[in-house]
């Protein structure tokens, strides 16, 4: 076990080395982070550096460049954005213009939300679920905690040029509203 206050993480490295995977004569080393408490969140920031390629954060300055998605309301103002919902899910798209291979993820920093997901639409092409990322959010994440990271490289259809996003949510039980925080486009 490993702690380090200044990280503030907790944890296990495991190194797994697998004989013979890379050849006749080489080893194949990974090293995988197991949390021991799953109710603590590791910012990934802490080990990997990213560049915001486009701040979408609803403001009260772009909030003509935001439509809300599913049976929502949403009330945007410069600190946060909040959707109330009478369903369970619903969310928030815009327009882009960005080439995908500049891109790697999106973060979004939300309250009340169970699971995040990111949509894509390339020019003139429409929101699918073959173009759709998601993260389940573990209950025992805190409210206040890092923004969750939505992986967009490595998706067969992330490519080319990304004309719109849309950021949905479902919310959390017995809650009626999610509350984005923040939403970046980011490179490593």
């Amino acid at each position: 076990m490993w702690t380090d206050p200044t990280l503030r993480l907790t944890g296990l490295a495991v190194l797994v080395i697998l004989a013979g995977c890379g050849g006749e004569s080489e080893s194949v080393s990974g090293l995988r982070w197991i949390e021991v408490d799953p109710q603590r969140t590791i910012d990934r920031s802490a080990f990997v550096s990213t560049e915001t390629v486009l701040d979408v954060t609803p403001t009260v300055g772009n909030r003509d460049q935001w439509s809300p998605w599913g049976d929502v309301a949403v009330k945007i103002n410069d600190g946060e954005t909040v959707l109330h919902m009478d369903g369970r899910w619903g969310g928030l798209s815009r327009e882009v213009d960005f080439e995908a291979a500049a891109v790697d993820a999106v973060e979004v920093s939300a309250r009340g939300a169970r699971r995040l997901m990111v949509d894509w639409a390339g020019p003139g092409g429409t929101f699918s679920p073959e173009r759709r990322v998601e993260v389940q959010i573990s209950p025992h994440t805190p409210a206040t905690s890092a923004p969750i990271r939505i992986q967009l490289t490595g998706d067969p259809l992330w490519s080319g040029r990304i004309r719109a996003l849309r950021i949905s949510a479902i919310r959390a039980p017995k809650k009626k509203m999610v509350t984005f925080v923040s939403i970046r486009v980011v490179a490593e």
